[in-house]
């Protein structure tokens, strides 16, 4: 089977377990994507069709984070345009692909035309911020959305609950929809060694530094938990994606008197998440709703965490509860409850080497057994072959 992967642009390391998903699929992959990096998912298997936009304005993107005024002005032309879509299916007319696979909610309306013309079943993936931030802040795509899943032969929701009740409320049939959870490569994640404190409580976030993510909670939590335990360390690790909220932490951070008490680092990437994850004891994740309808839905940096045996502090939001088992495989808490999660820093801060191995064990075997990278790739495969 020939299938046609569309994205926005490929690949942002937010959808890195997606790049491990194709590399898992027994298809011949095409990569098409209005923006392009070469990266660790540029796989020599797949034909990739660069965007001559791209190309006439800055060539090949090296990393993720080069050249973003031109992948904007890209992205901003095609959305209005569509020439991308209309030039690759120009490219494909002596080998056409039997399905076309596009990945989030706009990027299936984009490419629907494109799979229309060219008499092909297309399947559409959603995965966080298409679910509720698009049609809550552009109410044109109720009525896309609508279009979009008469045509669809198939709608696949990260998210095994809300997301797909959603999907339902939004106006998609429920025999379209499969839900499909995100799934990792448990052979990249060593067996984490037998836990022993060294110092402080070595906690981290590893996230986009975005309101979704929670670390204005974090930071009121680190606060609240020095008052009884000093010996306390966060860090912060992740691309700063908005400029003012990042500026808001570190006063939060001046105010509170914790800055002491908390790293910055840089985003990490991929393919360096596993050994970044093996310095640290525990994974803070205090993600919550924002009121431009931005939330998360299933992140996948909660399982890799537990993938490296860190228990996991973490809200009840969306399906994180299925991610991680409150009481087992870490904590859970209200978003935005910062006490809560101030008392579960410190519960892990004089917590004895069994009971955080038990934790730390319960998290990677969790992983293993429900979100196996080869399981969802054997359960999307089912759905092409449906599909086709």
């Amino acid at each position: 089977m020939r299938v046609l992967q569309v994205f926005d642009q490929y690949l942002p390391s937010t959808l890195n377990w997606v790049g491990h998903l194709l590399a898992h699929l027994p298809v011949s992959v095409c990569i098409g994507a209005s923006w392009t990096m070469k990266g660790v998912f540029r796989d020599p298997r797949y034909r990739l069709f660069v965007n001559p936009m791209q190309r006439l304005l800055v060539g090949d993107a090296p990393a993720e984070f080069d050249h973003r005024w031109a992948y904007r002005l890209t992205s901003a032309v095609q959305s209005r345009t569509g020439l991308y879509p209309l030039w690759l299916r120009v490219q494909l007319r002596d080998a056409p692909p039997d399905l076309i696979h596009a990945h989030f909610g706009p990027v299936g309306c984009l490419y629907a035309p494109m799979a229309s013309r060219m008499r092909r079943p297309l399947v559409v993936s959603f995965y966080g911020f298409d679910y509720t931030r698009v049609p809550q802040g552009k109410p044109q795509y109720r009525k896309r959305y609508k279009a979009l899943f008469d045509q669809a032969a198939a709608v696949v929701s990260c998210s095994k609950e809300v997301g797909v009740q959603r999907l339902v409320d939004l106006g998609c049939p429920p025999d379209k929809i499969h839900a499909v959870a995100p799934g990792i490569d448990l052979s990249r994640f060593a067996e984490p060694p037998r836990w022993t404190r060294r110092g402080p409580l070595r906690m981290v976030q590893l996230a986009t530094i975005t309101p979704k993510k929670g670390q204005d909670t974090a930071i009121q939590a680190l606060s609240l938990a020095l008052a009884e335990c000093p010996d306390l360390h966060l860090t912060f690790a992740g691309e700063v994606a908005d400029a003012v909220y990042r500026r808001t932490l570190a006063d939060l951070a001046g105010r509170l008197g914790v800055s002491e008490h908390i790293t910055w680092a840089p985003f990490v990437p991929a393919h360096e998440v596993p050994v970044f994850l093996g310095s640290y004891d525990v994974f803070v994740h205090p993600s919550r709703h924002t009121d431009s309808g931005d939330h998360e839905t299933t992140p996948v940096v909660i399982l890799e965490a537990q993938a490296c045996g860190l228990p996991v502090l973490a809200t009840r939001h969306w399906d994180i509860p299925f991610q991680v088992l409150d009481g087992q495989t870490g904590i859970l808490v209200e978003e935005g409850d910062a006490r809560a999660l101030a008392t579960a820093m410190l519960r892990f801060s004089r917590m004895e080497a069994a009971e955080y191995e038990r934790f730390s064990r319960h998290g990677r075997d969790h992983v293993g057994v429900h979100f196996d990278i080869q399981g969802a790739a054997s359960h999307l495969m089912s759905i092409y072959h449906r599909a086709v």
